[in-house]
């Protein structure tokens, strides 16, 4: 009488077996620490690992952000220094919800206040006409803009009217985080709740604590170990 021979396992299925093995190690471990981890430090570790992933690589501040708006919503309006331009009319929000715009967080973000290039740049200290700055501080990821339709659009935000420059912090931060290559996931980072800060980024510029929200945009651009 023969004897079963145990299946061998061909390389896609040990493939297989390892990482349902692994996603189960990690969701036991998380499972043993949520009693203990607050939203924001759950949603972040959450976001930290699946920003791990080939496919969602440099994605890591859309992630939490996408996470943390699932979970809580907030009042989404906030008035900011200047005279930026409300680009969220009734009859755009309708269109923007209808069309799903860049999900809840995207719609988060465009609810925020704008200066278009011609305001950005007096806002720097330059002519209305010079936009060439404007631009260039763009794709320097200097300066955070976000893509719409055919032009770009400034969240106020970022500029001390003071200097009539950009707060080094937001310069900082957006350089960190390459906002020129990610202007909605870094845009999501300033307007989601930071565990770190214990309040939204934007919300701590211009506050004295500077190094505090650098250090938090730091953290995300260091690697797990």
């Amino acid at each position: 009488m023969s004897t079963a021979q145990p299946k061998e396992l061909n390389p896609s299925d040990a493939d297989r077996a390892l990482a349902t093995r692994t996603k189960q190690e990690i969701l036991r471990d998380l499972d043993r620490k949520a009693a203990t981890l607050g939203a924001e430090d759950l949603i972040d570790v959450a976001a930290r690992i699946a920003s791990r992933h080939p496919n969602l690589a440099g994605r890591r501040p859309y992630l939490r952000s996408f996470l943390w708006w699932q979970v809580k919503s907030g009042n989404l309006m906030r008035h900011l220094p200047g005279e930026p331009a409300r680009i969220v009319d009734a009859a755009e929000r309708s269109r923007a919800v209808q069309s799903q715009l860049a999900s809840e967080a995207g719609y988060a973000i465009l609810e925020q206040e704008f200066f278009v290039s011609k305001q950005a740049a007096l806002a720097l200290g330059a002519k209305g006409s010079n936009r060439e700055k404007v631009s260039a501080l763009r794709k320097a990821s200097a300066l955070l803009g976000i893509p719409r339709g055919n032009r770009y659009l400034y969240p106020s935000f970022q500029f001390d009217p003071e200097k009539q420059a950009i707060f080094e912090e937001v310069r900082q931060v957006n350089q960190l985080l390459d906002s020129a290559n990610d202007p909605w996931g870094v845009a999501s980072w300033w307007l989601s709740s930071n565990g770190r800060l214990g309040a939204r980024p934007l919300d701590a510029v211009n506050t004295g604590r500077a190094e505090e929200v650098i250090a938090a945009a730091r953290s995300l651009t260091e690697p797990l170990g």
